[in-house]
């Protein structure tokens, strides 16, 4: 048999939790199953140079950038086209609502395979490019969602037929998240050992609510000065974040890094890891710190509860309350015996239920599956 080809489509720029999941898939699915993955990136001109090509290149992963500069680029389209019947692509796996729209309109004999990461609807926009989605996803032999409130939420649909519909969860590469790993982030930021370091990594977007996190600190801050907080990541909210941070006079203890391509070796250096977001599906940076033995505080929200059992392998709140994230920050402080069980528990539960070999071996039995029955 010939080796079967996988193209990944992503619209991207940052190197967030969806990105991570591309690379992960291509990398191990070419290395362990024999398949050969390309990485496709939809590059938007008007952006930086996408950081998954970048870090695909680094992984010796094949790339092929297809540039637009709108929303609908029907030469996007067409080029994606050519490329699919010119390099005899047998499955195109897309990761996002434009991916899915550009890949249907192809209109090509290649299986089509999508992966609903997380729709966000913060706004009507992008209320509005859930829905194109879910119409485009009828013309896809299967749909992936990665957290269990995600597929019930398509299962939803009327015209989303259930048999199409699957769920496989996120899992990550638990050696090189691992606590035998070594950080050089206190060094760097010249943060003092006995100092609590903290750390939440996302976009910086309004569903991410990072004003709550901030607004948990700011209380803190009133009997408690010995802590910093990383804010790993960039977005259209970062301005409204750095004046909150004036208000909360926060300025000596939180360090907006930006985009960073080194979260493993982050990790390594925190006490505690907090993900405060209104929506999320199975988010990979929560995962990722985990299982570098990080304690962590995340939200309820989405699949999160399937890895986070509060007061055992983390600390789960309630979104969208500051206060419950300030008395599980203070637990955590208060405590250095509870903050080690529970970063032990965290890191074993990644590697019991959520490391990539899972993932990865059932995408491979998909993929077959789908071609055989094709």
């Amino acid at each position: 048999m010939s080796i079967i080809k996988v193209l990944h489509l992503r619209c991207s720029g940052a190197l967030l939790g969806a990105e991570n999941v591309v690379l992960e898939l291509s990398s191990s699915l070419s290395e362990k199953h024999g398949y050969q993955s390309i990485v496709g990136v939809l590059h938007d001109t008007r952006d930086p140079y996408p950081e998954i090509a970048e870090q695909a290149k680094m992984r010796n992963i094949p790339v092929h950038v297809f540039k637009t500069n709108k929303t609908i680029d029907l030469t996007c389209i067409r080029a994606i086209k050519n490329y699919i019947k010119k390099e005899n692509i047998d499955i195109v796996h897309t990761h996002g609502y434009r991916e899915d729209i550009y890949a249907s309109l192809t209109f090509t004999d290649a299986t089509k395979v999508a992966t609903n990461h997380l729709w966000k609807k913060s706004n009507f926009t992008l209320k509005l490019y859930a829905f194109a989605d879910s119409i485009f996803m009828m013309f896809f032999k299967k749909v992936i969602a990665v957290s269990q409130p995600i597929l019930d939420e398509m299962r939803a649909i009327p015209y989303l037929q259930n048999k199409n519909l699957s769920l496989i969860a996120n899992g990550i590469d638990t050696v090189r998240f691992s606590p035998e790993n070594k950080s050089t982030i206190r060094q760097e930021l010249n943060i003092a050992n006995d100092v609590i370091v903290m750390a939440t990594v996302s976009s910086l977007t309004t569903e991410k609510a990072h004003t709550y996190l901030l607004t948990a600190l700011g209380k803190r801050l009133k009997i408690d000065s010995n802590f910093h907080l990383l804010i790993i990541g960039e977005g259209p909210q970062r301005s409204d974040i750095e004046k909150q941070i004036q208000q909360l006079h926060l300025a000596k203890h939180v360090t907006l890094l930006g985009k960073r391509n080194d979260i493993d070796k982050i990790h390594i250096g925190l006490d505690i890891y907090i993900l405060p977001s209104l929506k999320e599906g199975l988010p990979m940076s929560l995962l990722e710190a985990m299982a570098c033995g990080t304690a962590s505080i995340a939200t309820n929200v989405g699949d999160i509860a399937s890895c986070v059992i509060d007061g055992d392998t983390g600390m789960l709140v309630e979104a969208g309350n500051s206060d419950a994230i300030y008395g599980a920050i203070d637990a955590l402080i208060s405590s250095p015996e509870k903050r080690k069980n529970i970063a032990r528990a965290g890191n074993q539960i990644i590697g019991k239920k959520f490391s990539n070999e899972k993932m990865i071996q059932t995408h491979a039995e998909l993929y077959k599956t789908l071609l055989a029955n094709n």
